[in-house]
């Protein structure tokens, strides 16, 4: 019914405004059925021009909606995942700490270690100087 009232009053405002324009300018400005006809199609396009970006919308919507329901799940799933593993997680810290105090056991065993080391080398290496100078 709006459409059709909206014609309506399209088609009398431009009668009102053709007999204006002869009035003013002394010009004639038939409105036909042929001109109504161009407007009603060119109203057409516009309608479906407008039905097919909310069509585009909605589909970008409804593909958006899907991702982000998709997404959630597998959210869902990697948490689960997460709960499962959270034991051997512990476990792997507890060995990596257990790892890192051997680690740091064994440097200090390897730096007096080493420190012996250069003492009986630099001892060699005067031994050694001194049996040069002897011979």
């Amino acid at each position: 019914d709006g459409l059709v009232l909206t014609c309506g009053v399209i088609h009398q405002t431009v009668t009102v405004a053709s007999k204006q324009y002869l009035a003013e300018l002394s010009r004639h400005c038939y409105v036909t059925p042929t001109s109504y006809l161009e407007l009603l199609g060119i109203f057409s396009k516009l309608i479906n021009s407008k039905k097919e970006e909310l069509e585009a919308s909605r589909k970008r919507t409804k593909t958006g909606l899907t991702k982000l329901l998709n997404t959630q799940e597998d959210v869902a799933k990697m948490q689960a995942e997460l709960e499962t593993m959270k034991p051997m997680l512990e476990e792997a810290t507890r060995d990596t700490e257990a790892t890192v105090i051997q680690i740091d056991k064994d440097s200090v065993v390897a730096e007096q270690t080493r420190e012996t080391v250069q003492k009986e080398e630099s001892a060699a290496t005067a031994m050694a100087a001194e049996c040069k100078a002897i011979a």
